[in-house]
């Protein structure tokens, strides 16, 4: 009987440890420095099976990198300078610049979050990423060549999927559908009496595509009609970039007034996200939905004029041809 309660004991005790120091050390607060800069992660990191796994979009957003994610495959693909990483939830072999690599412990979803793994992205995109075990601090130190594209920031989403412009030419394929353009301006000034940036968009490319060339004065160009832009509202740009009932407007072609408009969506942290969403387009005073619209390959110039200097720097525009499929 003696024997038995000692066992009992002993098993009581192992339970209990058991259950509590792997949940202690899971509920210790993981804190995160990219070059020496805490992160606030929302949700917070979680540590799994000897992996710390972070939100998603956050992560990768903290260390310069654009993603694009397609909701259909569940896929993120991360994008900064020269490496692309592209995870696919749930599975356990990613791609690195196209390259299959094993991972421990795959992204996944919880609560509705995408976790991705953190060391495994850090050190994909030729960060250096190091532990301390006994205060629970991540710190990861950046090494990078400098990012020619980085201020552009530019997205174009349809429905969840996300694909982001890095390049001064990208070719985009998305359904023929509603879809919308954003990107994000930092450190923003709302009472700045500076023109900030510009946007046209053409269904030709043989006339305008080519046009935006590196150190070509904004001011020069005459195809950036009233409301393709984006100005402070009150500024002496106001009236020629933003409507009367404060929307933005991206006219596609000047023969055929085709038109659409958008709100100003927030400033979020030290940026200003910027939206256009073509729900419809308009011919004539006729509204039509975008599916009915006879409308090939949509070729878009981009221009954020980030140092106010209008001129057109090589890292201040994009071109992309949309391809509707």
């Amino acid at each position: 009987m003696k024997m038995n309660k000692i066992l009992l004991v002993v098993l009581l005790y192992l339970i209990i440890f058991s259950n509590t120091l792997p949940n202690a050390y899971a509920s210790k607060e993981i804190k995160v420095f990219v070059n020496d800069e805490q992160q606030h992660f929302s949700p917070a990191p979680i540590f799994e099976n000897g992996c710390t796994l972070v939100p998603m979009r956050p992560f990768f957003e903290a260390l310069g990198a654009k993603i694009e994610w397609n909701s259909a495959t569940k896929t993120v693909i991360g994008k900064r300078d020269n490496a692309i990483v592209e995870l696919t939830i749930n599975k356990k072999i990613a791609l690195v610049n196209g390259k299959e690599i094993a991972l421990s412990q795959p992204g996944k979803i919880i609560n509705g979050n995408t976790f991705i793994p953190l060391r495994f992205v850090g050190e994909a995109l030729g960060d250096d990423v190091d532990w301390n075990s006994e205060t629970s601090i991540i710190s990861i130190t950046i090494f990078r060549a400098p990012n020619k594209i980085q201020g552009l920031g530019l997205e174009i989403k349809q429905g969840d999927d996300i694909y982001c412009i890095i390049s001064n030419y990208e070719e985009v394929n998305i359904k023929k559908d509603n879809f919308s353009m954003r990107f994000n301006i930092k450190d923003y000034d709302s009472n700045m009496d500076e023109f900030y940036s510009a946007m046209i968009a053409s269904v030709s490319d043989k006339v305008y595509f080519d046009l935006v060339k590196p150190n070509i004065k904004i001011s020069n160009l005459p195809y950036f009609c009233d409301g393709s832009g984006l100005a402070p509202a009150g500024s002496k740009y106001s009236e020629m970039y933003i409507s009367d009932d404060g929307q933005h407007y991206i006219i596609f072609d000047e023969q055929n007034p085709i038109d659409q408009r958008a709100d100003l969506i927030k400033k979020e942290n030290e940026f200003l996200k910027v939206e256009w969403k073509v729900n419809y387009i308009v011919y004539s005073e006729t509204k039509y939905d975008i599916k009915d619209v006879p409308i090939g390959d949509l070729y878009l110039i981009v221009v954020i004029d980030n140092d106010l200097d209008n001129i057109i720097d090589e890292n201040e525009f994009s071109t992309i041809k949309v391809h509707f499929i």
